[in-house]
């Protein structure tokens, strides 16, 4: 019977995998869209270093990447497209290696300045930016909260930026499986930690009767200002090189080339290799060299420095 089983799911795996993602689905969750006038991706780097509680709109993200900045801790990326929100932040300043993620995506990106090697990184692309000290008309603070905690935008900001391009029309980011599918009734893996320094510890659980990551830190749920869950449905682990530039700490981090990849779904791991190389994807091999199929769903990306302690 198991022998069985595991001969459907590969035959199922190998239909879903190869079925492109629906008209009308989203190219970076593989869910349908709702209908909106114009979508376009926006990124936006989001403060992880002050209470989760000021953090707004990172449920509604797509795809969202942790990345590690000096002293030991962490900023994240967030990719909106599905659904921008109506307020999302608090948005703080860029770094080079997350300008070129979001050139990946051909993204509109929104930051609070930016590190000297981020500014020169902006100056030698065409990446369409909105920074608060030039185009502060798209970002608002809250004055409930201390700065620089407090800088957000939402999509009633950005309505004039969208009413004056035309949506692209982006390639599927991943190979979406239709449904979750899984050759084993119990789940392998159900923590991963990853420990960016002593304290920023950060824990997905897996939740097998809900089907999704929640992620914690040091210890806690990560929730939002509005008390919502951070909930993931892949979670990928991408190690890298990087290196220390300057007494400030700030980090060089190479996403060129190809390193070591872990990719957890439905309770289960996927190891191989992630790789880039010029524009386009970087692209998430297994271990015979194929894409990974993605479920449909949420995806956090977690940037790693190799030699950083991940357990699981």
């Amino acid at each position: 019977m198991v022998g069985l089983t595991r001969v459907i799911f590969f035959l199922i795996a190998i239909l879903v995998f190869s079925s492109p993602v629906l008209a009308g689905n989203s190219p970076f969750t593989g869910l349908a869209l709702r209908e909106e006038e114009n979508k376009y991706p926006v990124m936006a780097i989001i403060d992880n270093l002050a209470s989760g509680e000021t953090q707004s709109g990172l449920q509604k993200a797509s795809i969202v990447y942790e990345f590690p900045v000096e002293g030991g801790i962490t900023r994240l990326l967030a990719l909106y497209y599905d659904e921008i929100p109506a307020r999302f932040g608090p948005i703080r300043s860029a770094r080079p290696y997350m300008i070129e993620k979001a050139r990946e995506y051909n993204a509109i990106l929104l930051h609070a300045g930016a590190s000297p090697e981020g500014y020169e990184t902006l100056a030698g692309t065409n990446i369409d930016n909105l920074d608060k000290f030039f185009d502060s008309q798209y970002f608002y603070r809250d004055d409930n909260l201390s700065p620089p905690h407090n800088l957000y935008s939402g999509r009633p900001y950005l309505q004039e930026i969208f009413a004056g391009i035309s949506p692209p029309s982006p390639s599927s980011r991943f190979p979406f499986t239709s449904i979750s599918i899984t050759a084993h009734d119990e789940p392998d893996v159900e923590d991963i930690t990853i420990r960016f320094s002593g304290d920023n510890i950060v824990e997905y659980r897996y939740l097998p009767w809900e089907g999704y990551y929640q992620r914690y830190v040091n210890g806690a749920p990560h929730l939002l200002d509005d008390g919502s869950p951070i909930k993931v449905d892949n979670l990928v682990i991408q190690r890298v090189r990087t290196q220390v530039l300057d007494n400030a700490g700030r980090l060089a981090v190479d996403l060129e080339g190809s390193g070591p990849l872990k990719v957890f779904q439905d309770g289960q791991l996927t190891q191989g290799t992630w790789l880039k190389v010029g524009p386009g994807w970087t692209s998430f091999l297994d271990e015979r060299g194929r894409l990974i199929g993605f479920n449909a769903g949420t995806t956090w990306v977690e940037i790693v420095p190799r030699g950083q302690e991940v357990s699981y």
